[in-house]
């Protein structure tokens, strides 16, 4: 017969003590002290590299949308222009965190003596008679990377003011203190060291821009004629015809021209050079018969 099952004795279960409940809370919260901390900076890092590895890759495009359209877009329209020329997403382009888009946009932030400048947006459009001598033609992709921090700038082309240029400058000379984080001067009090979220790609176009100088040595017994990317026959109807700033990668297309100069051809004579811009250049018509040579 079974033994009856209330006599059957049951091994004895013990749960933790209050004292040894504490114990424990103290230890884990120790842990926590040691590694929470550790474990917030490396998150925190690796947003940080991401965001600045970002910055380029845009600055990048920016360099390319210049090159390929011949012009430097403005604070509206740059990251619709950097998403076309690299085929991000435009919100990618946008926000440094597509899920805030309340203060994470990143802005283009241009120098208000942009020179050359044909306008605010686009900054620059290249023309024929190219442009004069790059001057601080520079812009900066301005981000932040922590929610509810909104940065306390415009992007865009403001008005050339002293004041305008001071606050550009102040951004573009200013580097991170490790130690304070202080943000930039006169930025307001809720950025007061927390300016390890804000992140700058500096861009200086002026690069971008090389000088061309075309001389017809027949003139004016001949006068040849050139296109610069798809614009329309530029005649060189003077000794020194060209000396201006041209965007890299402008292509010059230069045309012979032998009979008597009265004006501008519909379909110049003859192709005989193309150039596309990599460094500065100086291009020479002439001989006998007159050709273009460059050097």
């Amino acid at each position: 017969m079974l033994d009856d099952p209330q006599t059957i004795p049951c091994p004895e279960t013990r749960g933790f003590s209050l004292i040894e409940m504490i114990g424990v809370l103290a230890i884990i919260s120790i842990m926590m002290s040691v590694v929470g901390p550790n474990l917030l900076r490396k998150v925190l890092d690796t947003i940080n590299v991401k965001e600045g590895k970002n910055l380029e890759a845009l600055a990048d495009g920016l360099r390319r949308h210049v090159r390929t359209t011949q012009s430097i877009p403005g604070g509206g329209t740059w990251a619709a222009s950097v998403a076309t020329a690299t085929g991000m997403n435009l919100n990618d382009v946008s926000f440094a965190d597509p899920s805030n888009p309340i203060t994470s946009r990143r802005i283009l932030m241009i120098y208000p003596g942009f020179t050359p400048s044909t306008g605010t947006d686009p900054v620059f459009t290249a023309t024929s008679g190219g442009a004069i001598a790059p001057t601080n033609a520079r812009v900066m992709l301005i981000s932040c990377t922590k929610r509810g921090l909104a940065l306390p700038v415009a992007g865009g082309k403001p008005g050339n003011t002293a004041a305008n240029r001071t606050r550009f400058d102040t951004v573009w000379n200013w580097t991170l203190n490790p130690f304070t984080k202080a943000p930039p001067t006169g930025w307001p009090a809720a950025w007061t060291g927390q300016a390890e979220h804000l992140h700058i790609q500096r861009v200086n176009l002026g690069d971008e821009f090389f000088r061309v100088t075309i001389s017809n040595y027949n003139f004016p017994t001949n006068v040849p004629f050139g296109k610069f990317n798809l614009a329309g026959t530029f005649p060189f109807d003077v000794t020194n015809a060209v000396d201006g700033f041209y965007l890299r990668g402008t292509t010059v297309r230069l045309y012979r021209h032998d009979t008597p100069y009265v004006s501008v051809p519909a379909n110049p004579d003859e192709l005989n050079l193309t150039h596309v811009l990599g460094s500065d250049v100086n291009f020479i018509y002439e001989g006998n018969p007159p050709r273009w040579r460059a050097q």
